[in-house]
Formats: C-alpha cells, structure tokens, sequence
C-alpha cells in the first residue's frame, strides 16, 4: 500500500469515528435533560395536590341595582372532580348548573323563574384561601345586563 492510500485510509476511519461521535449525545447534556424531566414531573404531579377546594359554605351581599342589599349564601361540594351546590337568597334556595372547577376558579350559573321570567346568573370567581372573588353577570328587565363583583367568604369548610 503506498502512502497515499494509507493516508486516505485513515483519514476515512478518522472521519467515520468523529462522524460516528458527532451522532452520540454528549452524556454530560444526556443527565441533565434527564433530570431536568424528572424534576419537570415531579412538579406537574405535586402541582395537583396544591389546587384549592372550593368545598364549605360562603356568604356574602351584593348591592342590587335600587341600592338594595343582597345576602346570599352557597353551599359547595368538590367531590370526584364534580363541582355541585346549593345557593340560598331571599329567590329561595335552588341547585347550582354547570359548575366547574379548575386551576382555582369557580365558575357555575344560577337558573330561577321570577314572575313567570326566567333570570340567569353568571357566577365566575377566583379560589384564594376562604375568598371567591370575582363577577356576578345577569340581565335584568328591559335586557339590561349587570354585572357586580362578587367578594364570598367561606364560613364553615
């Protein structure tokens, strides 16, 4: 074999073994993509376990649109992630509809027949400790929609 060949033999083999390295991950970033995934599930699943509940019992007054004062209270149950309640003013007491629950925020309406007129409360709030906070949407007479903020405290878990 004279040196010519040689030399482009063993380049090739030189090439083909940095080739062939270049292929591999370097095992220094391999442990940390690994550990940075690990980690990265360890936070997703203990995340979980933080989210509020929004179970107990709330009270609170709204202003109505005469300045009149509203006391209302909710009864509620997170169960088997099913949000389900109650809630009771001076319309009387009636179950709660489509409710949800999610990332600490509370979301349900309120269906009641007043005067043979059939009124829908929005209810949407922000689970923070034993506060719900956030917006109270309905339409009144003449289509005028209100919308007040909604400050329920919880008084029994």
């Amino acid at each position: 074999m004279n040196t010519i060949n040689m030399n482009e033999t063993l380049c090739s083999q030189r090439d083909q073994g940095r080739k062939h390295l270049a292929s591999r991950a370097d095992p220094r970033w391999v442990g940390l993509g690994k550990a940075l995934r690990t980690w990265g599930l360890f936070l997703a699943l203990t995340s979980l376990g933080w989210a509020g509940d929004p179970s107990g019992r709330w009270t609170w007054e709204l202003k109505g649109p005469q300045g009149q004062t509203l006391k209302s209270e909710l009864q509620l149950s997170w169960k088997d992630a099913v949000l389900s309640g109650t809630i009771n003013n001076r319309a009387g007491k009636t179950a709660i509809q489509e409710a949800t629950f999610k990332d600490d925020r509370v979301v349900f309406k309120v269906v009641r027949d007043v005067r043979g007129r059939t009124i829908v409360t929005h209810y949407d709030g922000r689970l923070e400790g034993d506060r719900l906070t956030g917006t109270v949407k309905t339409v009144l007479r003449e289509d005028r929609p209100l919308t007040v903020a909604w400050d329920a405290r919880r008084v029994e878990p």
